[in-house]
């Protein structure tokens, strides 16, 4: 006797309309690559807003009285930072259906 695996989203991605059922799940379960991407565009918007506003807001507090190479090294990291997020985002975005 076999375990019942829940089927991969290729093979959701597959199914169709009459054999929904039998799985359990739509075949509008997985997200297609149009959606994620203009879900995705907005959030990418939305964060780097609030991430240059929040760098901004700290940048233009105590770090002015912080020794020059201190605010170098923040003023790096801040400028870098947002790139993970936005890497991880992006690759989410262009994954396939």
């Amino acid at each position: 006797m076999s375990a019942h695996h829940p089927p991969s989203p290729q093979t959701i991605s597959l199914v169709t309309a009459g054999h929904d059922k039998m799985y359990g799940v739509s075949h509008y379960a997985v997200m297609r690559v149009r959606t994620r991407k203009l879900i995705g565009t907005g959030v990418l918007l939305v964060f780097l807003a609030v991430y240059a506003w929040i760098a901004v807001i700290v940048g233009a507090g105590r770090i002015t009285l912080a020794p020059h190479w201190a605010q170098f090294a923040y003023f790096l990291a801040a400028g870098l930072l947002w790139v993970l997020p936005a890497c991880l985002l992006i690759r989410w975005m262009q994954r396939p259906n």
